[in-house]
């Protein structure tokens, strides 16, 4: 299986638990929200976004980054999935650098042709 093989079957799997209207409504606190219509990844990079600190090293405040552009959470993403210089795993305070954790659960390099480092870091 190829790595990206890999990821989309986690990918699917993530999301055909969302379907799961029970779990979905334990986990989601506004599972009924519009934003969440068209994929409830959304509320996964949601919540991977609210992880964000700004530059005074307070979170960033999605809801009114959401308020002021409805695109935010994709434009946000989009520019951590582009990053082809990407060290470290964004939002989360890991130690590992991603070279070494890339290595480890995929078993190769990253091959810049097929998946940005951004793509794996997120």
């Amino acid at each position: 299986m190829w790595p990206w093989e890999k990821i989309a079957d986690e990918w699917h799997s993530m999301e055909n638990q969302l379907q799961i209207e029970s779990f979905w409504t334990f986990t989601n606190p506004n599972p009924d929200a519009s934003r969440y219509e068209f994929s409830r990844m959304t509320f996964l990079f949601e919540m991977l976004l609210r992880c964000e600190k700004d530059g005074d090293g307070a979170f960033v405040n999605v809801s009114a980054q959401l308020s002021r552009n409805k695109h935010y959470l994709f434009e946000r993403c989009l520019s951590i999935m582009m990053d082809q210089e990407i060290k470290t795993l964004p939002f989360l305070r890991c130690n590992s650098p991603l070279d070494e954790l890339t290595d480890d659960e995929f078993g190769l390099p990253i091959a810049p042709h097929e998946i940005t480092r951004g793509m794996f870091a997120l």
